[in-house]
């Protein structure tokens, strides 16, 4: 069952609305490590293509920059065979595993890469709050046409987001002219509003209102999309400008740099 709290907030002649709606997940507590990589799980096929004799294991898919399995000399492609010495069979073997181990503590992690074995040495740190994400909400922002949702599990399946995205998630967008090229693309996630990290709705809420009582005219948006990463620039609606007799105000898209 949800638990669904509501709040609006009075914003010139447009409403901002954040919505928290608590649900049940499976997460790790406070205390529990974090290595800061995505895995799949492999078989003895997958050893035999890598020239080596495993036969289980789990392959990292993707591994968070800066993260503890970064700063460990883990790469995606790796083969993990055993973590603390212990062998490691699958997904829910390594996630058992994890559970039993606090941050701060130095294990060794078992790879098979290019058909050899390496031990590696990794502190396990503590899960960043972007990555900590399991409750799903939702802020909207009528002045600049634009709702987003926390990037939970769901969300993440739903508009297929990369396991190494962390921000926002686009849901909704309103533009009044639809044949016009939109700045902004539903499904697109914002990773950081006038150079801060967001990762809950309610911080997009709270920079906009700050960016608005500064006088700024405009909001600069750090978003992840199907073309990659790029700027973009929101204006920022005037208190005196009402929705209803104006309408959506356009993304204003920044020049974007040639091809490399």
């Amino acid at each position: 069952m949800f638990a669904r709290r509501a709040m609006g907030i009075c914003a010139g002649f447009s409403w901002i609305l954040v919505v928290v709606m608590g649900v049940s997940a499976l997460a790790f507590g406070a205390q529990d490590g974090y290595l800061g990589l995505s895995v799949q799980g492999a078989n003895a096929a997958v050893g035999e293509a890598l020239g080596s004799g495993a036969r289980e294991g789990v392959l990292i898919r993707g591994v968070d920059l800066g993260g503890p399995a970064d700063r460990a000399g883990l790469k995606p492609g790796d083969l993990i065979t055993a973590l603390a010495h212990k062998r490691v069979k699958d997904y829910a073997r390594i996630m058992t595993l994890m559970r039993a181990v606090p941050p701060g503590k130095r294990l060794v992690v078992t790879v098979v890469r290019m058909g050899e074995n390496h031990d590696l040495s990794l502190v396990v740190g503590q899960r960043p709050p972007a990555r900590g994400v399991v409750r799903d909400a939702v802020a909207s922002v009528p002045a600049i046409g634009i709702t987003v949702a926390a990037l939970t599990k769901k969300m993440r399946t739903l508009f297929a987001v990369r396991w190494e995205t962390t921000g926002v998630v686009i849901t909704m967008l309103d533009a009044e002219d639809a044949d016009a090229t939109p700045a902004l693309v539903r499904g697109e996630v914002i990773r950081q509003v006038n150079q801060v990290d967001v990762w809950r709705p309610d911080q997009v809420v709270t920079l906009y209102r700050q960016a608005k009582a500064a006088g700024r005219k405009n909001l600069l948006l750090l978003v992840d999309g199907a073309a990659g990463s790029r700027f973009v620039l929101i204006p920022i609606a005037p208190h005196s400008i009402s929705r209803g007799a104006a309408g959506a105000l356009t993304p204003l898209k920044l020049p974007m740099p040639p091809p490399q």
